[in-house]
């Protein structure tokens, strides 16, 4: 990287200093990128693990970190097979890897879940936000960098455009730069990784990113070229995939996270079937929340102007709410007043059958008891290694190429988890007839 480039250092408490050149900082400036201060990267874990107050904007100002550091190991590997990395595709790589979060909602993939339309995840938002031709942040990237570079920047976050990881007499660029943007070793994961566990306080996500950037090759085998690690790197890999269960068992699908995700969807829920029947005041409702209300499309400009303290400050208000079961669920969230878990999961479904026919026996009918707002029941699963998606090869000492699945000893699909918690709220339901 070019050192004499005019900029700016920021002083981040994961990587030290982060180096930023004008023309980054003038994206980091735009509303657009100035929004994610205001979305926690771990949305309410703060209310389990108090430190957990950093936002997306650290995170993908860490992600733009590494990137530089990878690209900079991979300028040496490309050597290698006589092919070279021009200043421009480092910038696209460089402002992929910074832009890459920028269409995440409040409350992260927690909002995606209660948005209707599926089609439209983070991802396209990310793409939609870039590309868009109405927004400051594409105006700055046509006028600090060139009239294509929304659309490069693009490409390279929306990885389906590349779908080979290796290819005959030459490899794809853009697939191994896409790929260090997103993938099972990217850029993205070793920051959070690493930033989620400091701000939590858990001591499993610290890796080594010197060596897993070290491991990082590109070879060339039976005459095609595959981005692969090197075997002796493997213990690295192996812990860094560890930290990685680790932290998704431990902070990611921790109960009280999945409880509290699963009390902010039976909110929306219930403002949903509250508004249908006109029974929600809507000077409350701020306007980039009406939407998911009526089920209909977002405009760009109302998505962007929802963050954490749009749903914070609803949620506030909403506690004081006539409608009982909406003013319970907020205060869930805003006073952290939990449902009650339920421990034995082994005999639930007699549980579940009790209390239905109980409340049965009072002249309340349950039609699907998931549904109840009373009621909460969250699965998740989690793996330390997914073998069909972004397979990790690996360079063995002999000459071979492998998945990480054949070499590893101890990681393989079978380290997987899957958990069922279920919860009551027992304020909602002695209060059920009263609904």
């Amino acid at each position: 990287m070019n050192s004499n480039l005019e900029g700016k250092v920021i002083r981040d408490c994961i990587h030290g200093d982060i180096f930023l050149s004008d023309n980054f900082l003038k994206i980091i400036d735009t509303p657009e990128f100035q929004r994610l201060r205001r979305i926690r990267q771990l949305a309410i874990v703060n209310l389990l693990f108090p430190c957990a107050e950093h936002t997306r904007f650290s995170h993908c100002l860490g992600t733009f970190h590494i990137m530089r550091r990878i690209i900079e190991h991979f300028e040496k590997e490309f050597e290698n097979i006589n092919m070279s990395i021009d200043s421009r595709d480092k910038e696209v790589a460089l402002a992929a890897a910074l832009l890459h979060d920028i269409g995440h909602g409040p409350f992260s993939h927690t909002f995606e879940e209660i948005y209707s339309n599926k089609s439209m995840n983070h991802e396209m938002w990310t793409i939609r936000i870039i590309t868009d031709k109405s927004t400051t942040l594409n105006k700055v990237l046509v006028e600090n960098f060139d009239e294509d570079f929304p659309e490069d920047v693009a490409r390279l976050i929306d990885k389906s455009a590349y779908k080979q990881n290796y290819s005959d007499e030459k490899i794809d660029l853009n697939f191994i730069l896409s790929s260090l943007v997103s993938s099972q070793i990217d850029a993205d994961r070793m920051d959070y990784i690493m930033r989620d566990s400091v701000h939590t306080g858990v001591s499993y996500g610290k890796i080594d990113i010197s060596r897993i950037i070290k491991s990082m090759t590109i070879k060339k085998n039976e005459n095609k070229y595959f981005l692969c690690i090197y075997e002796k790197y493997l213990p690295d890999i192996e812990s860094y995939l560890l930290s990685r269960y680790q932290m998704h068992k431990g902070i990611y699908n921790h109960s009280f996270k999945c409880e509290m995700e699963g009390v902010i969807k039976k909110i929306f829920f219930r403002m949903k079937e509250l508004f249908k029947f006109g029974k929600l005041n809507e000077y409350m409702i701020p306007n980039g929340i009406i939407p998911i209300l009526t089920d209909r499309e977002y405009t760009l400009e109302e998505y962007i102007s929802t963050d954490d303290y749009t749903l914070l400050y609803l949620f506030s208000e909403l506690r004081r709410s006539e409608d009982l079961v909406l003013s319970k669920l907020c205060k869930c969230v805003i006073d952290r007043n939990k449902f009650e878990q339920i421990d034995n999961n082994e005999n639930i479904e007699p549980y579940k059958s009790k209390l239905i026919h109980e409340l049965q026996e009072i002249g309340y009918e349950v039609k699907d008891l998931k549904k109840e707002y009373f009621w909460l029941e969250v699965s998740k699963n989690y793996s330390a290694y997914e073998t069909n998606k972004d397979n990790i090869l690996v360079y063995s000492n002999k000459g071979k190429i492998k998945d990480l699945a054949e070499v590893s000893n101890i990681i393989s699909p079978s380290v997987c988890g899957r958990k069922t918690d279920i919860f009551i709220n027992y304020d909602i339901l002695k209060n059920i007839n009263k609904i």
